[in-house]
């Protein structure tokens, strides 16, 4: 079982209960998995639905930073994910490299 850090989970718990923009397309098998440095090999992953709640508008990708904590070198891949300019952008500003694969 992947086990999210205990602020992120929480921080997905809140967003399950708010109202989404839907700016964030995923298919069933979308994934997100963040690297918190170049020694990570398993990351945090999140799956189509968490992932849709924690891309879905910059400020959700803020409270996301906000509960990773430290991501000095942390990476972010998406996969099968499209998100918008304004949050891909955001995402570059926050994470070291972003892949979108």
């Amino acid at each position: 079982m992947d086990m999210k850090p205990t602020a992120v989970q929480q921080l997905l718990d809140e967003l399950k209960t708010e109202a989404l923009a839907r700016t964030a397309d995923v298919l069933p098998d979308s994934k997100t998995v963040i690297y918190s440095d170049a020694s990570d090999k398993r990351g945090v992953s999140f799956n189509a639905e968490e992932s849709r709640l924690i891309l879905d508008s910059i400020e959700r990708v803020d409270r996301l930073m906000d509960a990773l904590g430290e991501t000095d070198g942390a990476s972010i891949c998406l996969f099968d994910i499209a998100v918008t300019d304004e949050v891909r952008d955001a995402l570059e500003r926050r994470f070291t490299a972003v892949d979108e694969g």
